[in-house]
């Protein structure tokens, strides 16, 4: 059978009255308008349903418009007290061991995400009611990052008394509970693991090391110098002041030591340990105060090193040198007096040689 071709011009004849053979530009603008705006629908409908979501969500810091002291942005996050309560409301003097463990287990997951952290927060009462009644599975609960801070506010809220071989078995493991040894009187009992702990460890609470200088021997002033020396910036201003006044320790040695050691600090830890050495007598310490004075067009810049108790360079150094002036003219008077100046051990000041003076 023959296929029967026929000209277009006729084909076109045999179409419905109205209807072209293909449609115009219009209509087909028409079409695509209305199939995008079906597209848009759908698109917005999930960014909606996908919004809703993230709302329900923790905002990621960097999404916080509130900005924190240090000018982060931050928004406080709290475990649910509600879900808190309803665990406190399971406590009661029936609790076994291992409900006591499933508990804290609750409150550590319901502590996950928190960043803010008060005694007042209910975990701490919690805690300790839970202490109260099964020890053990608070010592055990510290190692849990989550409830670190909590578990450390509600210590001494334990009765401990009965428990005295627990927290002095523990103690190596769990350093946190030198805060039961100190509140009960227990710390000469402690003292081998006091003494080796210092010896062994760079990272004990500041109340160990505390607790140590009560039972230490001047046989142990070495560790004792040792640790001081290997101590972080936010706590080595605390254990200077308690070394200060130890009978028979020699602090400058000790400070000696810290002053090496701090070689391999960050400026700002450097500078912690400076404050020190300086009124210990050493210059180039001295020299690392004025060199960090900020410029004074630039009081606030990125030269403007802060100590952790608020003590800034200047402060320091005015009260050791007789340096006065503009940072500028203190910068300049260290340069010029520098190799002229002598350090007065008895009154822990730097003098300028009177030759040197003009």
């Amino acid at each position: 059978m023959k296929t029967l071709l026929l000209p277009l011009c006729c084909l076109v004849a045999f179409l419905p009255t109205g209807i072209s053979a293909q449609p115009s530009v219009e209509e087909q603008m028409l079409e695509e308008l209305k199939l995008l705006r079906a597209d848009v629908k759908a698109l917005k409908a999930q960014v909606d349903s996908l919004e809703e979501k993230l709302s329900e969500q923790p905002k990621p810091v960097d999404e916080v418009e509130d900005l924190g002291p240090w000018g982060d942005a931050w928004q406080e996050r709290k475990a649910d007290p509600e879900k808190l309560a309803e665990i406190e409301a399971k406590i009661n003097g029936h609790l076994t061991e291992g409900e006591a463990l499933q508990l804290v287990q609750e409150i550590d997951l319901l502590t996950a995400g928190q960043n803010s952290f008060s005694p007042q927060d209910p975990q701490t009462r919690l805690l300790a009611k839970i202490g109260n009644l099964h020890p053990p599975v608070i010592i055990d609960a510290m190692s849990l990052h989550n409830l670190h801070h909590h578990i450390d506010y509600g210590l001494n809220r334990i009765k401990w008394r009965d428990h005295k071989e627990l927290v002095l078995d523990q103690l190596a493991q769990q350093p946190g509970l030198v805060k039961v040894l100190i509140s009960n009187g227990w710390v000469e009992e402690a003292t081998p693991t006091l003494l080796d702990g210092l010896r062994a460890r760079e990272d004990l609470p500041i109340e160990w090391f505390r607790a140590a200088l009560v039972v230490a021997e001047p046989g142990d002033h070495d560790a004792v110098a040792r640790y001081f020396a290997g101590m972080e910036a936010w706590e080595i201003d605390e254990a200077y002041d308690l070394l200060r006044l130890e009978r028979d320790f020699d602090l400058d040695h000790a400070v000696e030591l810290a002053w090496e050691m701090s070689r391999f600090d960050d400026q700002h830890d450097r500078l912690a340990v400076a404050q020190f050495a300086a009124a210990h007598g050493h210059l180039d310490a001295l020299g690392v105060l004025f060199g960090a004075l900020p410029d004074d067009e630039d009081p606030e810049g990125e030269h403007a090193h802060m100590f952790w108790h608020g003590e800034d360079p200047r402060s320091i150094i005015m009260l050791l040198t007789p340096a006065r002036g503009s940072n500028a003219e203190l910068k300049e008077w260290f340069e010029a007096k520098e190799k002229f100046l002598i350090f007065d051990p008895n009154r822990s000041k730097w003098f300028v040689q009177q030759a040197s003076v003009s």
